[in-house]
Protein backbone atom coordinates (compact mmCIF):
# COMPACT_ATOMS: atom_id res chain seq x y z
CA UNK A 1 0.00 0.00 0.00
CA UNK A 2 2.99 2.23 1.24
CA UNK A 3 4.43 1.97 -2.58
CA UNK A 4 1.37 3.19 -4.11
CA UNK A 5 1.09 6.04 -1.74
CA UNK A 6 -2.37 4.40 0.00
CA UNK A 7 -3.22 3.56 3.89
CA UNK A 8 -4.72 -0.26 4.64
CA UNK A 9 -7.10 -0.16 7.37
CA UNK A 10 -8.04 -3.43 8.31
CA UNK A 11 -11.82 -2.01 10.84
CA UNK A 12 -14.56 -4.31 8.73
CA UNK A 13 -16.43 -0.73 8.14
CA UNK A 14 -14.34 1.96 8.17
CA UNK A 15 -16.67 4.79 7.36
CA UNK A 16 -20.23 5.35 7.42
CA UNK A 17 -22.05 3.91 4.21
CA UNK A 18 -19.46 2.33 2.85
CA UNK A 19 -18.73 -1.37 3.02
CA UNK A 20 -15.75 -2.39 4.19
CA UNK A 21 -13.82 -6.06 4.58
CA UNK A 22 -17.06 -7.39 6.36
CA UNK A 23 -16.81 -10.13 7.74
CA UNK A 24 -14.96 -12.21 4.64
CA UNK A 25 -11.95 -14.16 4.37
CA UNK A 26 -10.89 -15.20 1.12
CA UNK A 27 -8.19 -18.08 1.03
CA UNK A 28 -6.06 -18.68 -1.78
CA UNK A 29 -3.64 -21.62 -1.06
CA UNK A 30 -0.69 -22.58 -2.90
CA UNK A 31 2.54 -23.74 -4.04
CA UNK A 32 6.02 -22.57 -4.96
CA UNK A 33 5.25 -23.47 -8.30
CA UNK A 34 1.90 -22.01 -8.53
CA UNK A 35 -0.63 -24.30 -7.82
CA UNK A 36 -3.85 -22.77 -6.28
CA UNK A 37 -4.74 -25.61 -4.18
CA UNK A 38 -8.63 -23.92 -4.17
CA UNK A 39 -8.69 -23.72 -7.74
CA UNK A 40 -10.34 -26.70 -9.76
CA UNK A 41 -8.44 -26.84 -13.03
CA UNK A 42 -8.43 -28.41 -16.05
CA UNK A 43 -6.70 -31.51 -15.36
CA UNK A 44 -7.41 -34.89 -13.08
CA UNK A 45 -4.92 -34.36 -11.10
CA UNK A 46 -5.71 -30.79 -10.25
CA UNK A 47 -9.25 -31.55 -9.61
CA UNK A 48 -8.04 -34.28 -7.33
CA UNK A 49 -6.02 -31.63 -5.58
CA UNK A 50 -9.17 -29.47 -5.53
CA UNK A 51 -11.57 -31.71 -3.99
CA UNK A 52 -8.50 -33.00 -1.04
CA UNK A 53 -8.03 -29.54 -0.31
CA UNK A 54 -11.56 -28.56 -0.16
CA UNK A 55 -12.20 -31.69 2.05
CA UNK A 56 -9.00 -30.90 4.37
CA UNK A 57 -10.07 -27.64 5.24
CA UNK A 58 -14.14 -28.14 5.74
CA UNK A 59 -12.43 -31.24 7.78
CA UNK A 60 -11.04 -28.59 10.15
CA UNK A 61 -13.40 -26.17 9.95
CA UNK A 62 -15.38 -28.55 11.47
CA UNK A 63 -12.88 -29.90 14.11
CA UNK A 64 -11.27 -26.80 14.79
CA UNK A 65 -14.15 -24.04 14.52
CA UNK A 66 -13.63 -22.48 18.25
CA UNK A 67 -10.04 -21.73 17.42
CA UNK A 68 -10.84 -20.07 13.74
CA UNK A 69 -13.60 -18.29 15.55
CA UNK A 70 -10.28 -16.66 17.93
CA UNK A 71 -8.39 -15.68 15.62
CA UNK A 72 -11.40 -13.45 14.06
CA UNK A 73 -12.95 -12.45 17.66
CA UNK A 74 -12.68 -8.80 18.62
CA UNK A 75 -14.79 -6.24 19.85
CA UNK A 76 -15.13 -4.07 16.65
CA UNK A 77 -16.11 -7.45 14.30
CA UNK A 78 -18.73 -8.92 17.08
CA UNK A 79 -20.09 -5.70 17.84
CA UNK A 80 -20.51 -4.94 13.94
CA UNK A 81 -21.81 -8.73 13.54
CA UNK A 82 -24.23 -8.56 16.50
CA UNK A 83 -25.83 -5.40 15.53
CA UNK A 84 -28.31 -7.13 13.27
CA UNK A 85 -26.31 -6.89 10.48
CA UNK A 86 -25.81 -11.21 11.03
CA UNK A 87 -25.22 -13.62 13.46
CA UNK A 88 -21.93 -12.64 14.96
CA UNK A 89 -20.51 -16.44 14.80
CA UNK A 90 -20.77 -18.10 12.11
CA UNK A 91 -18.33 -20.05 9.98
CA UNK A 92 -19.51 -20.90 6.42
CA UNK A 93 -17.91 -23.02 3.40
CA UNK A 94 -18.83 -22.23 0.11
CA UNK A 95 -17.42 -23.88 -2.65
CA UNK A 96 -19.49 -23.25 -5.47
CA UNK A 97 -22.82 -24.82 -7.07
CA UNK A 98 -22.88 -28.32 -7.97
CA UNK A 99 -19.86 -29.10 -5.30
CA UNK A 100 -22.39 -30.51 -3.42
CA UNK A 101 -23.50 -33.06 -5.68
CA UNK A 102 -20.33 -34.41 -6.33
CA UNK A 103 -18.89 -34.61 -2.28
CA UNK A 104 -21.97 -36.58 -2.33
CA UNK A 105 -20.96 -39.03 -5.37
CA UNK A 106 -17.43 -39.34 -3.64
CA UNK A 107 -19.30 -40.30 -0.28
CA UNK A 108 -21.59 -42.55 -2.09
CA UNK A 109 -17.64 -44.41 -3.71
CA UNK A 110 -17.49 -42.34 -6.95
CA UNK A 111 -14.39 -41.34 -8.17
CA UNK A 112 -12.30 -37.88 -6.37
CA UNK A 113 -12.30 -36.81 -10.38
CA UNK A 114 -14.51 -35.35 -12.48
CA UNK A 115 -16.16 -32.11 -10.80
CA UNK A 116 -16.41 -29.32 -13.57
CA UNK A 117 -16.44 -26.37 -12.06
CA UNK A 118 -18.45 -23.90 -14.62
CA UNK A 119 -19.20 -19.90 -14.57
CA UNK A 120 -22.99 -19.26 -15.03
CA UNK A 121 -24.98 -16.04 -15.03
CA UNK A 122 -27.58 -15.74 -12.57
CA UNK A 123 -30.50 -13.89 -13.45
Amino acid sequence: AEKLGLHVLFHEKPFKGINGSGKHCNWSVGTDTGSNFFAPGKTDASSELYVTALACLAYGLRQYNELVRCTVAHAGNDHRLGAQEAPPAIISLYPGQGFEAHVDSIIAGGPLVGYNSEKKIVN
